[in-house]
C-alpha cells in the first residue's frame, strides 16, 4: 500500500504522475496527495473496518479482536495523524456510580455485579 512517504529517507512524497489504466494517458505535474496518505497500512485498514462497521465501537470490537480501549485508541491516533484535534468527551460519575465502584474495589460485589449496576439492570 501506498503510505505517501519516501522509502529511502521517509520524507513525504510529491505525486508528479498519473496514468490512466484504459488507455495509458500520462498526466504529469505537482499534485497534493490526498489527506488519507499520512495513514500508514495498518491505520488505513482500521479506518476501512470502522466505516464498514458504520462506526459502531462494539462491531468494530468483534471484527478486529479487541478492546473498547484499543479501539478508542486506534481511533484517537488516526485522527491525530490526520492533523485533527482529537475530542475529548466530558464525563461526570453519578454518586450512584462512585458507590458501586467502591464496593467493587472494597471486594463487596464482584465485576459482574457491578457492570449490571452501572447498566441499571434489575437483579
Amino acid at each position: 500500500m501506498f503510505s505517501g512517504r519516501c522509502p529511502v529517507c521517509d520524507s513525504r512524497l510529491i505525486i508528479s504522475s498519473y496514468t490512466c489504466e484504459a488507455c495509458d494517458t500520462t498526466v504529469s505535474g505537482r499534485f497534493p496527495p490526498g489527506a488519507f496518505n499520512v495513514l500508514g497500512e495498518e491505520e488505513v485498514d482500521f479506518v476501512i473496518t470502522f466505516l464498514v462497521c458504520g462506526g459502531n465501537i462494539k462491531q468494530v470490537e468483534k471484527r478486529l479482536g479487541i478492546s473498547y480501549p484499543t479501539v478508542k485508541s486506534r481511533l484517537q491516533r488516526v485522527v491525530s495523524q490526520l492533523g485533527q484535534e482529537v475530542e475529548v468527551e466530558e464525563t461526570t460519575v453519578t454518586g450512584e456510580e462512585n458507590k458501586v465502584l467502591a464496593q467493587l474495589r472494597t471486594g463487596e460485589i464482584d465485576a459482574q455485579e457491578a457492570l449490571r449496576r452501572l447498566r441499571g439492570e434489575q437483579a
